[in-house]
This record gives structure tokens, sequence and C-alpha cells, in this order.
């Protein structure tokens, strides 16, 4: 039987995007229990083992790609990242690592539906956690910049927070729970790190987490 390619090829797309359809439903599930877990007091467990942050951001971002036409999905690794050991190594649950950079890179395909450049930005920094007074140490610091709708200032102060949205988002009609933004918060301070977001509205957002390499 002789297969169109152009038919495979599309059936091999669909076939990604059902993928990660099923892949984010699962992170949803994942998210209410953990943020039940916040909301009881439990603290989050942490199964730590050394995670390559930006071999980590590499697949995601690749796995991300597949899910869009409109948008270029691109990895800058800064001074530092890369070790004697190749790359930027830290003590950190993956899974949940994981989760981060995918609720992140969703985002920002979701929220800039009109396509353009994604950029996730990975780098060491041995003092900007210090003056943000997280101490000091070895950190991480990953952005996610996109090229999207941005946020409202008024929203700005509220962002992390549980079922909470931006105005201009109810109002283009994009669908969404409210969780990704709260379980990121949750899963970086439980590994004793911070994330922070900047952003103007029609502009795009971006948003940066500091992790430390070793656990505090």
């Amino acid at each position: 039987m002789i297969v169109d390619i152009e038919v495979a090829e599309q059936i091999q797309s669909r076939l990604v995007r059902i993928d990660a359809t099923a892949d984010r439903m699962t992170a949803i599930i994942d998210e209410l229990l953990d943020l039940s877990r916040l909301q009881m007091g439990e603290p989050l467990p942490l199964e730590r083992r050394p995670v390559d942050l930006v071999a980590l951001i590499h697949q995601r971002a690749a796995e991300h790609q597949q899910t869009t036409d409109v948008h270029t999905i691109k990895v800058e690794v800064g001074e530092g990242a890369r070790t004697s050991a190749g790359s930027l190594v830290g003590e950190w649950d993956e899974p949940r690592l994981e989760r981060v950079l995918d609720n992140l890179l969703s985002n920002a395909i979701k929220y800039s539906p009109s396509g353009g450049n994604i950029i996730a930005r990975v780098r060491r920094d041995d003092g900007a956690a210090e003056a943000g007074g997280l101490g000091g140490g070895a950190w991480a610091l990953l952005s996610i910049a996109d090229q999207g709708m941005g946020i409202p200032a008024p929203d700005m102060t509220r962002v992390f927070e549980r079922f909470r949205r931006a105005a201009n988002v109810a109002g283009a009609g994009i669908r969404g729970a409210g969780l990704g933004l709260a379980s990121v918060r949750q899963i970086v301070e439980a590994h004793g790190g911070a994330i922070t977001a900047e952003s103007t509205e029609g502009k795009g957002s971006t948003f940066t987490l500091r992790l430390p390499l070793t656990a505090l």
C-alpha cells in the first residue's frame, strides 16, 4: 500500500498533538494533587537527583516545538551554564522540574496566538540570587520569554495565585484552569528557589526562575 507522504506527515503531527494533550491532562491531575497538599499544609515531597538543566530545557523545547507551526522556540545557553561536567547540573526533582518547564513553554505558546519567537535562556549566576534575598551559593537562572499578549499591570500582583487568570485572557476566549503558574511557584519554592514575572500588555511576558544547584 502506498501512503501519501503529506498525509503521513499530517497524521504524525496530529498524533503528536494528541499525545501532548494527554500529557497535559496528566500534568493537571498532578498539579491538583500537589496543590491539595499545599492547601492541607503538607510539604511537597521531592525526589532529588542530579538533573542536567541544559539538556532538560533543550528536550522540552524540542517537544513543544512539535506542537506549534507558528512559533520558533530557541534555547540560549549563557556563560557559566557549561561546567567541567559539560552541563549545568543541580539536585532537583526532575519530573516536577519538567512540569515547571512544560507549564511555562505551553503558556508562552498559548498566550502568543499570533506566533513569534519564544526564547529560553539558561545560565549560572552566583550573585543575583543573593542580591534578591535568597542567600549565597551557586544558582541556576532560567527565563522563558514570548512575544504574546502580555499581562495587564493590575493582574501582575496576582499572577501566581490559584484560579487567577488575566482579564485580557478571558476576553480573548483562551481556555485554562488558572492552576499552572500556581503549581510552578509551589514547585520552585519547594526547591528553595523563586520565580518572577515581567510583562507588558500587548508585547509579551518573561518568567524567570532561580534554583539552587544544591539542596538548601
